[in-house]
């Protein structure tokens, strides 16, 4: 399975002619669309932020909050910067490569808005209710997007 969501030709998307009309049809398009959720999460990039937020956590008390804030803030730059550097490794087509990269990049900030620590949190706009909102909402909708030729 490849790391990005790739461009399907349209022979692809329809099926071979006998299964029209089968089950298999909406079950192959319901797992499809679960790959492409999966793929667009940059979980790589996410993991480096989140290791690098909970070091930066260890700097505790009032003394340190300007660090704290400087710290998440060239962390999540970095990052948020990297997930479309990162991702251009995987694919030479540059259609399928900047959806890739377009919509890890939007994902990116809809998990580090949701990730109950870092500068959001630290600067007191992280909402609970707001960051699993925005999760599910691009959750639901990522998956919609596919790359086309």
């Amino acid at each position: 399975m490849s790391r990005l969501v790739e461009i399907k030709q349209i022979d692809e998307m329809r099926g071979p002619p006998e299964s029209a009309g089968s089950g298999s049809d909406w079950q192959q398009q319901l797992q499809d669309y679960g790959e492409r959720v999966a793929k667009y999460v940059p979980v790589e990039v996410l993991a480096f932020y989140s290791v690098a937020v909970q070091l930066i956590l260890t700097k505790e008390g009032d003394n340190h909050l300007l660090f704290r804030l400087w710290a998440f803030a060239i962390i999540g730059l970095i990052a948020w910067i990297g997930t479309p550097l990162y991702l251009s490794m995987y694919s030479k087509n540059p259609k399928e490569r900047l959806v890739n990269q377009c919509v890890a990049s939007v994902a990116f900030g809809v998990w580090a808005y949701a990730y109950p620590a870092g500068w959001f949190a630290e600067k007191g706009w992280h909402d609970p209710v707001i960051a699993g909102l925005l999760l599910t909402l691009f959750t639901f909708l990522s998956g919609l997007i596919q790359p086309k030729e």
